[in-house]
């Protein structure tokens, strides 16, 4: 950061970044389209990563052209994940719930941006006893358009009063940098997501950190500068 800027706030995605549920998504889909037997080429699956359910549910319609058909896969798919979460399938990314004790100690605002709806979102947070770490939660079925669109990073940076030269963001999707970039925020931290295809990808962000330890060493220099 800049010497006139001073770090204030940092926004989290979600999915990939605090939580590791992009595999387990993946598997629920997966196992979604077996059960149902409708055939679909994995690799599309992968590539949904990262997007929200509208977009999702939009891809599955074009290829189903079927709308309970497309509400059958999605509800198998939303009763596996969470079956995967209570058996313990799903794990908080390393570092993340100390990175947010470290950001609370300093008095930094936490602030979470996810496409996932509210009360999927809510869930999984409270599973891993998360929610209170946060001053303000923007989640995908608040806003008029998911990731990529800035919307979600637009309205967190409303919520959280603070200029945009003061925030920094945690990212581990290509949709959700584009999302930032496209809010305007510059200090973006891409954090890649290990467990699908995007994690090579160069996104020319502030800084390209591989967990959550070397993010908050990140942001100690940020502090010290500041």
């Amino acid at each position: 950061m800049k010497s006139n800027e001073k770090l204030k706030c940092v926004i989290f995605d979600m999915d990939g970044c605090l939580v590791d549920t992009e595999a387990a998504y993946m598997k629920s889909w997966r196992r979604a389209f077996e059960i149902d037997g409708f055939p679909i080429d994995y690799n599309i699956i992968n590539s949904w990563a990262g997007l929200g359910a509208t977009y999702i549910n939009d891809e599955i319609y074009r290829l189903t052209h079927d709308i309970n058909r497309t509400r059958k896969i999605r509800q198998l798919r939303e009763d596996i994940f969470f079956q995967l979460l209570e058996d313990g399938k799903v794990e908080l990314k390393l570092y993340a719930k100390e990175i947010l004790l470290f950001l609370r100690e300093r008095n930094i605002k936490i602030g979470l941006a996810s496409s996932t709806y509210k009360f999927k979102a809510l869930r999984i947070l409270e599973h891993f006893k998360l929610s209170n770490f946060f001053d303000f939660m923007v989640f995908g079925d608040q806003v008029k358009k998911l990731k990529p669109a800035p919307d979600i990073y637009l309205k967190a940076l409303e919520i959280s009063k603070e200029n945009i030269s003061n925030c920094l963001i945690f990212e581990d999707s290509v949709s959700g940098v584009k999302a930032a970039k496209e809010a305007g925020f510059t200090y973006i931290v891409h954090i890649p997501d290990s467990s699908i295809l995007q994690c090579e990808v160069d996104l020319n962000t502030f800084a390209k950190v591989d967990n959550f330890l070397e993010g908050m060493k990140l942001i100690e220099k940020i502090l010290e500068l500041g």
